[in-house]
């Protein structure tokens, strides 16, 4: 299993739950420990559209826990944990970009009084290390888990300790672990074991009423999102699902709050500003995983939030989605003020030295086709764009506005989209 620590060796830790037989009381912990399981990707993988492979949505969330990282204990933070495609070595893009910007920023909250951990893990998911991504299979034997090691480092760490698992994409790796602890009767680790996920199920949004699974979290490893949630009433796990709350919620009701000027003074800061900036919003959908468990750490005082609004899979209904999408809308505000209030206390050092703007337009501009059209994603204003045909013909240009913007232009044929910005310079052959 391939590894990456900010400073130190990874660590293996793992996961939060409990059973019909007993529950762990998280409310004894001083901080909880999170182990999260990811589809974040190098963005620079794209499919056959030119689209990034894997939404940048996580990176975007990542950026905000890590701006929290005092808050809580970061067991591991599992990246790839997908069954899209074949995925390239996610490893790389994080040292150059999370671990360079936590380490920057770390070291100055913690000069100003901060408890930031001095490392956080990173592995990349057992499921995309091979020619071809892993599904779950129920008719699999699961009870050793040698081939998954992301999957296994957790279950001996749930077996000691309690934990929490954020999922921000398909439950794959959790329906795995499911599998193997009920299969091997080990209760001290579903005891200790609870489950956050974000958008595996909506009656409102992607989903509906009728077919509440058919969200794109579920339908990515359908097997196992049905697995997890009969296994989660049947054995009264602790399964949390919160729905489409953090982006029909969190998200769109941050549209027009405060954003700038402190996070631009913030390598993670620059990270959550930048890396998804879609209709006028960052896009940290799935970072309401973490933002409902801070009354269990060091609550933020607007931020008046936590699992209790929350409801175990089995009593989830359109209700219960609805009351929680209201909950996000009320605390989103407080949310993206609390971010800023982060940025802006690094802000002043003088060995404060953010991401340069070439750097952030490098890893997160973005021109792919979707929907018949060419959309472009621009992390800055003013951006210049050309779009050029096969026989090196300029067929458009224009200036960009920030985030996200569709070019009505036929796609039937290739074409060439390039980006610019001063000297700096990026193209996308689609």
């Amino acid at each position: 299993m391939q590894t990456l620590s900010l400073l130190k060796p990874v660590l293996f830790v793992g996961l939060l739950v409990c059973n019909v037989f007993h529950c762990h009381s998280f409310d004894q912990e001083d901080k909880p420990n999170i182990w999260v399981y990811s589809d974040l990707s190098d963005p620079s993988v794209t499919t056959n559209t030119g689209h990034p492979i894997n939404d940048p949505d996580d990176i975007v969330s990542l950026a905000a826990l890590l701006l929290n990282a005092d808050r809580f204990n970061i067991i591991n933070i599992v990246v790839g944990s997908t069954n899209r495609g074949a995925q390239n070595n996610p490893l790389p893009f994080l040292k150059e970009t999370f671990i360079s910007a936590y380490n920057h920023d770390a070291t100055l909250f913690r000069q100003g009084g901060l408890d930031f951990p001095t490392h956080v893990p990173f592995t990349w998911s057992s499921l995309t290390q091979g020619a071809n991504p892993i599904s779950f299979n129920i008719d699999n034997d699961y009870r050793t888990l040698d081939n998954f090691p992301s999957v296994s480092a957790l279950a001996k760490y749930a077996s000691d300790q309690p934990v929490t698992v954020l999922n921000w994409g398909p439950l794959t790796e959790t329906a795995i672990l499911l599998n193997h602890l009920i299969a091997t009767r080990n209760i001290d680790a579903l005891n200790n074991l609870r489950i956050v996920s974000h958008w595996t199920t909506s009656f409102h949004h992607q989903g509906s009423i009728d077919h509440p699974h058919n969200v794109a979290n579920c339908l990515d490893d359908l097997n196992a999102c049905r697995y997890v949630k009969d296994v989660a009433k049947r054995h009264g796990i602790r399964f949390y699902e919160l729905g489409s709350s953090g982006q029909s919620g969190l998200v769109n009701a941050s549209k027009n709050t405060i954003r700038e000027p402190y996070f631009e003074h913030s390598r993670l800061g620059q990270l959550f500003n930048r890396a998804k900036f879609y209709f006028g919003k960052q896009d940290q959908s799935d970072g309401a995983t973490f933002w409902i468990l801070l009354n269990e750490t060091h609550s933020i005082e607007p931020i008046d939030l936590s699992l209790d609004d929350a409801v175990l899979f089995n009593h989830f209904t359109p209700n219960s989605e609805a009351n929680l999408i209201a909950r996000f809308k009320e605390v989103s505000a407080s949310v993206m003020l609390s971010l800023n209030e982060r940025a802006r206390l690094i802000a002043d050092s003088s060995a404060n030295t953010p991401f340069t703007q070439q750097q952030i337009a490098n890893w997160f501009t973005y021109a792919y086709k979707k929907n018949g059209k060419v959309e472009i994603v621009a992390p800055y204003k003013k951006m210049q764009f050309s779009i050029w045909s096969e026989s090196n013909e300029l067929i458009t240009s224009g200036t960009l506005l920030r985030g996200n913007q569709y070019i009505d232009i036929d796609t039937d044929s290739a074409i060439t989209v390039k980006i610019t910005m001063g000297q700096w310079q990026k193209s996308f052959s689609l």
